[in-house]
């Protein structure tokens, strides 16, 4: 219809237009077919809790005109170029003039020039708006009581839960929510545990600082003209990994390196595994641990595959209670509250996967991982009791080390030849070095009574007597009249030649000096050992800090009930 421009235009716009009505007429229809779903469903959710009713949030209502509208443009009913042309034949009464123009191409004949003539001429005169007008105000008013009903349903409509469906759905919501943010936590905890290790390789601070120990042992010489220098080595190494044994020797490691496994199993888990397990952790392995951990999720896998529900209730409890065990185990001997994290996280994950049957492979591959994590937890805590093991292995060999540097005997290639490879190693050597003069244990030299082996006149205590160190022979079974008895008053410096005891009040002042007096004298001990070296250095600040607190206490404190004197040599 190339040749008919004014009939073509026409026939098209107002086919536009009745397919704009055609859509706006569907949309309408679906509006009221989805609102009073909507409705019916919101109705059905706040009564009976069938549905869940965190679907029926306010902006939900959005949901309604949206999908009105999908549903309207697709199933609206489409016109055709034949429905327009019959409408403005009669909107005009053209008595068919414009189906006949929309037919021209399958028809032949000689009066189609007169039938174009004349359709050009009516189409100047029709409006398309006139052939099809929109009628959307009748329309208005039940979109808009629909929409307001809807409001007024959501707002006032209140929620019961009869069959405790509400409830039930909350509880699977939390719960899947709660497995969702354990899996992050396992995650991240993961991430960190490995890339700690990753930095604790060959470049930990731990592995650095015993390496230079190492190597400034294999360069000492026995001669006097080295001994400042050696001196000066020793002492700075002992600073640098004194200050590294404060910063490794935590409260927590410290209580369950000093941890003893009572007679009493804890749970279903034996004594003896405990006892393995801890004095393993201690030693600096992890190996026992990791065995039990492994038997879990073996067992984890096989809970999967029960489809007997008595039969899988009852090896899911089995389950729990060893893990339980292993985290109270954690918690009351290994005293790491990240590997009691794990197991504890582990049991819920899996308990998540027996309420909800829905959630169960999700939730036993989380408990898997939650092992996986209490393994690498188990392997971390027992390298940090293993570097600190070593650092007090070297803190030791420092020691003896100074000792014998003083005596010149601190022999590097005497130290080789022997084999030393290990800082356990030294700290053997230099103790038996040490022991062979006598310093630690063994014969002694001194000023006996008795006859000398010697020259001279007079009278003399004789020369130089030799005295044999051993214990003397004992008979155990021999009955004797010995008892047992211990004094209740307290300790005091020197010999107590005299006492006596009387009744009524005590001096104050007199009860604070006698006590003070015998406590700055132990102090002064303590203090000598110390300044020997003869106290490890790792536990210097603690027994200082430990008399000062008593210090504090017997200045605070009253006078006895007695009152005693005493003579002192």
């Amino acid at each position: 219809m190339s040749d008919l421009p004014n009939a073509s235009s026409l026939i098209h716009r107002v086919a536009t237009r009745l397919r704009i009505s055609a859509i706006a007429r569907a949309t309408y229809l679906a509006f009221l077919w989805v609102g009073g779903a909507y409705m019916v469903a919101l109705l059905v959710s706040r009564l009976t809790g069938y549905i869940p009713v965190e679907w029926f949030q306010p902006v939900s209502v959005a949901v309604v005109p949206v999908l009105a509208l999908i549903l309207g443009t697709i199933f609206h009913k489409r016109p055709s170029v034949v429905d327009s042309a019959r409408s403005i034949d009669r909107h005009a009464d053209a008595k068919d003039l414009f189906l006949t123009v929309s037919r021209l191409d399958e028809s032949a004949g000689g009066y189609q020039e007169l039938v174009k003539q004349d359709a050009e001429k009516k189409s100047e005169g029709i409006e398309p708006a006139g052939v099809v007008p929109y009628h959307f105000n009748n329309r208005v008013a039940p979109v808009f009581g629909t929409a307001v009903v809807l409001a007024l349903c959501l707002w006032l409509v209140p929620e019961f839960d009869p069959f405790g469906i509400a409830e039930a759905s909350e509880a699977r919501a939390n719960a899947a929510k709660v497995l969702d943010q354990s899996k992050k936590a396992t995650v991240a905890r993961a991430k960190q545990l490995k890339k700690d290790e990753e930095d604790g390789g060959e470049n930990s601070e731990t592995r650095k600082e015993l390496k230079k120990l190492t190597e400034g042992l294999k360069k000492m010489k026995p001669e006097r003209s080295k001994r400042v220098d050696q001196e000066k080595f020793l002492v700075k190494r002992k600073q640098s990994t004194n200050k590294l044994f404060s910063k490794k020797n935590t409260k927590a490691l410290r209580e369950m390196l000093s941890k003893k496994i009572s007679d009493a199993g804890l749970g279903s888990m034996s004594n003896e595994k405990m006892k393995k397990m801890l004095k393993e952790l201690q030693d600096g392995k992890s190996q026992a641990l990791a065995e039990e951990l492994k038997s879990l999720k073996n067992q984890l896998k096989e809970l999967s595959n029960i489809k007997d529900p008595a039969e899988r209730q009852k090896k899911a409890r089995e389950i729990k209670q060893q893990m339980q065990d292993l985290a109270n185990f954690a918690k009351d001997k290994a005293n790491s509250k990240k590997l009691a994290e794990a197991l504890e996280r582990a049991m819920q994950q899996m308990q998540a996967g027996q309420d909800n049957p829905k959630m169960s492979r999700e939730a036993m591959k989380a408990a898997m991982e939650s092992l996986d994590l209490s393994e690498m937890e188990a392997k971390d805590l027992a390298k940090a009791a293993k570097e600190l093991k070593k650092l007090e292995e070297a803190l030791n060999a420092i020691q003896m080390a100074r000792q014998l540097n003083e005596q010149d005997r601190l022999d590097a290639a005497e130290m080789e030849s022997e084999g030393i490879a290990s800082l356990e190693d030294y700290e053997d050597f230099f103790q038996e070095m040490l022991a062979e003069r006598g310093e630690s244990m063994g014969e002694g030299e001194g000023e006996g009574d008795g006859e000398g082996e010697g020259e001279g006149d007079g009278d003399g205590t004789g020369g130089e007597g030799q005295g044999r160190g051993g214990k003397s022979p004992e008979d155990d079974s021999t009955k004797t009249g010995f008892k047992k008895e211990e004094s209740k008053q307290e300790l005091q410096a020197g010999k107590n030649i005299l006492s006596w005891k009387t009744k009524g009040m005590s001096d104050t002042g007199e009860y604070k000096k006698k006590v003070g007096d015998s406590l700055n004298t132990v102090k002064q001990g303590v203090s000598e050992a110390i300044r020997k070296e003869e106290v490890p250095p790792g536990y210097q600040d603690g027994i200082k800090k430990y008399f000062d607190n008593i210090e504090d206490v017997v200045t605070k404190k009253a006078a006895p009930a007695t009152k005693a004197g005493s003579g002192k040599k």
